[in-house]
């Protein structure tokens, strides 16, 4: 059965290897219920915003947002 896609933003940074873990975690789980993660430094968010707008459009394109 056809579901709509579920979008999900989260901001997280990591201090220790412990909370780097859990987010891969979380990752894998967001990917098993048919979500499409896509990672950003804060560099690239703040440094290179066109780049960032760049592989999210490529994304929406691709339809990725619709899995």
């Amino acid at each position: 059965m056809w579901r709509p896609p579920k979008p999900a933003v989260a901001y997280e940074f990591h201090s220790s290897s412990a909370q780097r873990g859990a987010d891969i975690a979380h990752d894998a789980e967001l990917r098993l219920r048919g979500y499409t993660v896509l990672r950003f430094s804060y560099h690239q968010v703040v440094r290179d915003r066109p780049g960032v707008e760049r592989v999210i459009r490529r994304a929406v394109a691709a339809g990725l947002h619709l899995a």
